[in-house]
């Protein structure tokens, strides 16, 4: 099942009982739909601006927080705005309501995790033990769970706000945590961990090798873990602790779902579609082989350079890892600075950071390839390098007809090289050669 909307998608979230997908729109527009139908259950203007995430309860409460580090609830039945309340003194990065219960648990930057009484308003206990930002809470009937910048995972009594536990895995902040049953899944750039509850030890871990994962969530029947990232769906095998399959979209996925006991995946595109697939039958439509296993499974050979010298920008396909690593790696052993998206900071936009990079990149070095002239990201790269007066050195991996739009002969002084026509000796010495007469 497919809609679409004509204005572009804030934010989404589930009610809690997983009937309802909520989408809050860029004209603060709010829409409640039945995940059966897609049909509109409930439409309002929502007032309130800069709202970073929305959650809705089944009493039709929806609880908000704001780039004022406030939280706010609205009764959706009377469309007031019942509560505005000033939470933290940072930025708030997480709300979780605890089903049939009137407790919020609320997690921000100011390094705390706050637990409050909805009914009464009021703060119940405040949770001190980060020594820095906490990025990501998750909770069960009786714990809440806590990522922070520090790396450290807490595990604490939901009733009491008394810490209980801590686990130290990470080499890197945690970026995001899914309860289930008795364990917890915890997500950093390095890694994904499976942790045991019980025995507060790692059960399994998932070598995200670098790449950014946007979105995570469970089929808790199947014991699946699916991820995001960029225009791709991930799904893991718990029980294998292997990458099952790949899906890829036509734009970004800004969020992603699993519903009704895992029978569902929805989906929410930048291109402002949602769709619903039956879970099974989409992750068995793109489950992937041995060769494609080891494509995901590339490491980025160095670190993307950040500095204030001059560097290359590296535009290319992700499906071309296995053929583009190399070569970057030779340029960087050569003494180069080279940018690619390996370096792409988490914290940041990820769009605005990318077209940052290329401007004030010295060089494109664009690989041409069937796979990158189909891709967005690369296509959207070139056009800009284009209308920036870039100079661009293009890489032919292999025969390929340039699209319209890639016209960028006009704008570059170096000539491209046929990379399939040379042997690896001449092709070295050429692109080296050709990247010295700008750098």
């Amino acid at each position: 099942m497919k809609i679409e909307r004509n204005i572009g998608i804030h934010s989404a979230c589930m009610s809690l009982d997983h009937t309802k997908l909520v989408l809050l729109l860029n004209n603060n527009i709010l829409e409640i739909l039945d995940i059966e139908t897609f049909s509109n259950q409930l439409e309002f203007q929502f007032i309130l601006e800069n709202v970073n995430h929305i959650i809705v309860d089944l009493n039709n409460y929806l609880v908000c927080f704001s780039q004022d580090q406030s939280i706010n609830i609205w009764d959706l039945k009377s469309n007031n705005n019942i509560m505005k309340k000033t939470a933290h003194r940072h930025n708030i990065t997480a709300l979780k309501l605890l089903e049939n219960s009137n407790k919020l648990i609320s997690a921000s930057k100011d390094n705390t995790i706050k637990i409050w009484d909805l009914k009464s308003k009021i703060l119940l206990h405040q949770l001190d033990g980060h020594s820095a930002g906490v990025n990501t809470i998750a909770i069960d009937d009786m714990h809440i769970y806590s990522g922070s910048d520090d790396y450290d995972i807490k595990i604490w009594n939901l009733q009491t706000g008394n810490l209980i536990h801590t686990l130290e895995k990470h080499e890197s902040p945690i970026l995001s945590i899914i309860s289930f049953e008795d364990y917890i899944v915890s997500y950093s750039k390095e890694k994904i961990y499976i942790w045991d509850v019980n025995l507060k030890d790692i059960i399994g871990e998932i070598d995200t090798f670098q790449k950014k994962i946007d979105n995570l969530s469970i089929n808790f029947n199947e014991k699946q873990l699916f991820g995001t990232s960029e225009n791709l769906l991930y799904c893991w095998d718990l029980k294998k602790m292997e990458l099952e399959s790949i899906v890829e979209f036509e734009k970004r996925i800004i969020f992603l779902f699993i519903v009704n006991r895992g029978r569902y995946i929805i989906i929410g595109t930048e291109n402002n579609i949602i769709e619903r697939y039956e879970s099974d039958q989409l992750i068995s439509k793109h489950k992937i082989n041995q060769e494609e296993k080891s494509l995901f499974n590339l490491t980025p050979p160095f670190e993307a350079y950040n500095g204030d010298n001059d560097y290359i920008f590296v535009s290319y396909a992700h499906k071309d890892l296995n053929l583009v690593f190399p070569i970057i790696n030779d340029i960087y052993k050569k003494g180069f600075n080279l940018w690619y998206d390996e370096g792409i900071q988490l914290t940041l936009d990820y769009e605005d950071f990318i077209i940052e990079k290329l401007i004030n990149s010295k060089l494109i070095l664009v690989f041409v390839s069937l796979n990158s002239i189909e891709s967005e990201g690369v296509n959207n790269e070139i056009e800009l390098a284009i209308q920036k007066h870039k100079t661009i050195l293009p890489i032919y991996l292999e025969k390929t007809e340039l699209p319209n739009r890639w016209i960028f002969k006009k704008f570059h002084l170096i000539q491209g090289l046929m990379k399939f026509e040379m042997n690896q000796k001449i092709f070295k010495k050429k692109i080296l050669d050709q990247i010295k007469i700008i750098m």
